[in-house]
């Protein structure tokens, strides 16, 4: 999103020109519970976040009680994953997180 200023005050703008509520209408399916579920991470490897990735992994699995992960760390930081990867993670999860800028 960008944002600008107007004499109201701040402004957010859809980067992709779409109105938020009709962009919201193509959101992924939300699972009611995440218990027992296994989660997928893609990760684009940006040095900045290399130590905060896998502890947010963790923490993640642990309080919302998933029951396992795969990780994958993208080889481009500034690429999208290979298709390859996305659907080697997809076929063995039931949400995925992409990140930090995946």
């Amino acid at each position: 999103m960008s944002m600008g200023t107007t004499s109201r005050g701040m402004v957010l703008l859809d980067p992709v020109g779409r109105i938020p509520e009709e962009a919201a209408k193509k959101l992924s399916v939300r699972l009611p519970d995440l218990t027992n579920k296994k989660v997928g991470f893609i990760f684009d490897g940006h040095y900045m976040a290399e130590h905060f990735w896998p502890a947010m992994e963790e923490d993640l699995v642990k309080r919302l009680r998933l029951k396992g992960k795969v990780s994958r760390v993208k080889p481009n930081v500034g690429a999208p994953a290979p298709q390859a990867m996305v659907d080697e993670v997809a076929a063995q999860v039931d949400i995925a997180v992409t990140g930090m800028a995946a």
